[in-house]
């Protein structure tokens, strides 16, 4: 008798785990898509804007101009989507579905930045400026791996640059510091 208690009581526990398990694999399936935010440049098509980001929350006039007011959550892109999947799907199966109370938090935390974006059109209904109300960090687009990256003409005026010092380098211990215009950092000489 003790026995199959004991086994009815690991059957409802493996019943209750398996119910558990697919929370993060569902939440992260169920991410919004990546918006392409370039559709917000200046001279894009309003109908090129409302195709992308969706219909606006509020639309109207401002200024005497044509304006359009979005909200939307801003999402991963497919193949990111598709690994997130797999790697909950995966520490679901090898830790028996234990994975789910740190793999739901996470989902929980990583489900996308919340953007606001007010849109003026001109008389042409193309994109005439654009102001962020909240989530100016989307915009950036500066990430811990990647380097900034600027137009020619955005960069500042450039210091004159030392290739080679002209006048023989003292011997007394001090340090000339060299721009490298290649990697566009200082360093000691």
């Amino acid at each position: 008798m003790q026995i199959a208690f004991g086994k009815l009581i690991a059957l409802v526990g493996l019943m209750l785990l398996g119910a558990n398990t697919g929370c993060a694999v569902g939440m992260a399936y169920k991410l919004p898509p990546k918006r392409d935010l370039t559709v917000l440049a200046q001279g894009t098509p309003r109908t090129h804007v409302i195709a992308e980001l969706g219909q606006p929350v509020w639309s109207g006039a401002h200024a005497g101009q044509p304006t359009d007011v979005y909200a939307f959550r801003q999402g991963v892109t497919k193949p990111v989507k598709a690994g997130r999947m797999v790697g909950h799907a995966a520490a679901d199966f090898f830790t028996f579905g234990l994975w789910e109370v740190v793999g739901t938090p996470a989902e929980m935390l990583l489900d996308g930045q919340e953007i606001k974006v007010e849109v003026q059109y001109d008389g042409d209904q193309q994109v005439a400026m654009t102001r962020v109300i909240e989530g100016q960090s989307a915009f950036d687009d500066r990430r811990w791996w990647s380097r900034a990256k600027t137009s020619p003409a955005a960069q500042p005026a450039a210091e004159p640059m030392l290739d080679e010092p002209e006048a023989p380098l003292p011997d007394d211990g001090t340090q000339l510091m060299v721009r490298d215009p290649k990697r566009q950092r200082t360093k000691r000489r």
